[in-house]
């Protein structure tokens, strides 16, 4: 195994020497705000990224390089990342596109707001996300959240249907969630975190041709449930 000890090896092509240093960077500015994830995870977590085509960890090092962009902009500018309306309004600028008409009258500032790509990809995590999520920024930014978490089946199939209604241009505003309050679980986290989570709506996001090319998700913590 290489694992950690090969992150600052002089063989690493140079696009994963800058991930690692910015997810570095990126670990130091949550804490800041009292969030503690670690940037890189245990041995297996580097081996699996570093295993990765290269195209694929350009397409995640230029993802997270955008993302982490737009935080550093909002703390250099006197704002705090604790504003999710601030933090969602400067990502969606970023990647130019238009919330429906009352995206932000359904959101809360202690709501988890995510915005999800066509491919069910995540592409924005507020910073709430991180306050109640125990995996590493490397395992955040490199799996798919379907990979880290999982809920009851029914409860998946019925916000898929949700979110596949949002995309064929169904709505154009927010659309209650649909589901029940349930349990969210870390996968293979060392915490294995557990939460009872309220779903509260789907909203669609719009390009300059007013497609819906993305969703924004927002769910409330109502407790945490001790892990076995």
């Amino acid at each position: 195994m290489i694992g950690i000890n090969k992150i600052g090896s002089e063989d690493l092509l140079q696009i994963d020497r800058n991930f690692f240093k910015s997810l570095s960077e990126f670990s130091h500015l949550l804490n800041q705000f009292e969030c503690k994830n670690s940037p890189f995870g245990n041995d297996q977590v580097v081996e699996r990224y570093l295993g990765l085509p290269l195209e694929r960890r350009i397409e995640i090092s230029e993802r997270f390089e955008s993302y982490k962009s737009v935080c550093e902009s909002i703390v250099e500018s006197g704002q705090s990342l604790r504003d999710s309306t601030v933090f969602l309004w400067k990502m969606l600028s970023r990647l130019k596109m238009r919330p429906g008409p009352d995206l932000f009258d359904k959101l809360k500032n202690d709501d988890i707001i995510e915005i999800y790509d066509s491919n069910s990809v995540q592409i924005f995590r507020n910073l709430r996300f991180f306050e109640i999520c125990s995996y590493s920024l490397l395992e955040v930014f490199t799996y798919e959240l379907w990979e880290l978490y999982r809920r009851d089946t029914d409860v998946t199939k019925a916000l898929i249907d949700t979110v596949s209604k949002v995309f064929t241009n169904q709505t154009q505003g927010a659309v209650p969630a649909g589901v029940p309050d349930h349990v969210v679980e870390e996968i293979f986290s060392e915490s294995k975190c557990r939460y009872y989570i309220r779903q509260k709506y789907i909203s669609p996001l719009f390009d300059g041709a007013h497609k819906p090319v993305a969703v924004c998700g927002n769910f409330s913590v109502l407790k945490e449930i001790s892990s076995h």
